[in-house]
């Protein structure tokens, strides 16, 4: 089974959020994806 992932559209997004100072853990809740998602 392969992996899903995530859009480049969607990647860019969670980067730019993150760059204007959200959390890793905000962004987590928020989106409804693990922390460990976002490092990857």
């Amino acid at each position: 089974m392969g992996r899903r992932g995530y859009p480049p559209e969607f990647r860019r997004k969670v980067l730019d959020l993150l760059e204007a100072g959200r959390t890793a853990t905000e962004l987590a809740r928020d989106l409804e994806i693990s922390t460990q998602t976002l490092y990857t």
